[in-house]
């Protein structure tokens, strides 16, 4: 008697053991899933599948943060917002999960969280320039433009390829007046990334301020031929006299 009793405790310990990898390995398909269409952007299939391997595991974090990143693509900020803060209840220390809850919160402009939550991140992970990039656009958002070119510096310092920080440092220094700076700047980021019309549009407004007309003209046409309905280009070629 003694011995079926083992046996059956036995058994039943090895249903819920081969029960429970058979459910964790179900969610972690339909996560595998989720991650095919996110990196397709069927974004509405990617949180569909990500939401099943939740069910099944409750406590999937990075199940909740890929879901968080889908929502974010589309541009539901605020329920993209509440996965990864579930990430954070789960793993306090997940500095991906901070920094881009400091991203969402600086698109619907509660600028006092996001910089929390970049501070937070920043902590945990400081060689990651993402996170001193975001920091730096919530540091535009608070007209700190001292502090903003302090981060985007670290950001170049740590991706010196990131065309987006020489970008975003070269708009803030010509908003301080310092237009050398500001057209050394966005020419390192036009000559990484040549098919950005902003960067060019920012040039040309440095040039301008500079004296430079004939700079201008060029960086403003290179806008319009980027970007035909620029309208800000088309205005500073008329101002320039140039039909």
């Amino acid at each position: 008697m003694q011995l079926q009793t083992k046996i059956s405790v036995l058994v039943i310990c090895l249903f819920f053991i081969f029960n429970i990898s058979a459910c964790s390995q179900t969610a972690n398909n339909f996560f595998q899933r989720g991650n095919e269409e996110l990196n397709k952007s069927n974004f509405d299939k990617a949180i569909e599948f990500y939401t099943k391997a939740i069910t099944i595991e409750p406590n999937f974090a990075d199940a909740y943060h890929n879901r968080g990143n889908a929502k974010r693509e589309k541009g539901d900020y605020p329920s993209a917002i509440a996965d990864w803060t579930k990430v954070l209840s789960i793993q306090p220390n997940s500095a991906d999960s901070l920094g881009e809850r400091c991203g969402a919160y600086l698109k619907i402009k509660e600028l006092n969280k996001a910089l929390d939550d970049c501070n937070k991140a920043i902590e945990i992970n400081p060689k990651l320039s993402a996170f001193f990039y975001n920091r730096g656009l919530v540091f535009i958002a608070q007209w700190d433009y001292e502090k903003a070119i302090t981060d985007f510096s670290e950001s170049i310092k740590i991706s010196p390829d990131d065309s987006e920080s020489f970008g975003q440092r070269g708009m803030v220094y010509g908003m301080l007046g310092k237009y050398d700076l500001a057209i050394n700047d966005l020419t390192e980021a036009i000559k990484l990334d040549p098919t950005n019309f902003v960067h060019y549009r920012n040039r040309s407004i440095a040039y301008d301020y500079n004296k430079i007309p004939e700079n201008a003209i060029k960086d403003a046409q290179k806008t319009l031929e980027l970007n035909p309905n620029h309208e800000g280009s088309k205005a500073l070629l008329k101002k320039l006299g140039v039909d």
